[in-house]
């Protein structure tokens, strides 16, 4: 009966030295440091190595991903800030930051209202009508023209996209202008 109490007490101070060591291993989890048991500790600490190693590929994808969206955002032609519903710029591509203004770094958290205070601007997006894109002339860039467009994807994001239609503007100036001359001539 001794025998049996000291193999039980013997058996239940090494269960009890497992959980101590799996409890120290999930206050810092890592492949490089997890223990090793036996007998059915081994099964367990070897799923616990699996189900680490198979999170920390996901979590590598998951930033390749990413880092992947944030270059294809980043070489569109097109300027894309991403809001908040409160308008705090949550992250910018750098056409964006051109055509603003603005710096990503800088400028995240804070209100796009107050930092293009350009009134129509202002006006457009505190407005909540987004149907039809806003031409605007930023202040910041003389003889630049931008069309701004606002599409809602989330009950509390928006994205804005501004496009530069400077040139554009400037065809249909000359257009208006021939059609008016020429008109004016015939007369």
């Amino acid at each position: 009966l001794w025998a049996a109490l000291v193999a039980l007490g013997v058996f239940f101070a090494l269960h009890l030295s497992y959980l101590s060591t799996l409890g120290a291993w999930l206050e810092q989890p890592s492949l490089s440091t997890i223990p090793e048991g036996r007998g059915s500790w081994a099964e367990v600490f070897d799923r616990l190595y699996k189900a680490r190693r198979a999170s920390e590929v996901n979590a590598r994808r998951l930033e390749e991903n990413e880092a992947r969206f944030r270059r294809t955002i980043s070489a569109l032609p097109e300027g894309i800030v991403l809001v908040d519903a409160a308008l705090q710029i949550e992250w910018c591509n750098p056409v964006a930051e051109q055509h603003l203004s603005i710096r990503v770094d800088a400028d995240r958290g804070m209100r796009i209202t107050n930092l293009v205070r350009d009134p129509a601007f202002v006006d457009y997006m505190t407005s909540a009508s987004f149907d039809e894109p806003l031409l605007f002339r930023p202040l910041s860039g003389p003889g630049l023209a931008l069309s701004i467009r606002v599409i809602s994807f989330e009950p509390a994001r928006s994205i804005i996209m501004s496009r530069d239609v400077t040139q554009a503007e400037r065809v249909d100036a000359m257009r208006r202008d021939f059609v008016a001359n020429v008109s004016h001539e015939l007369r």
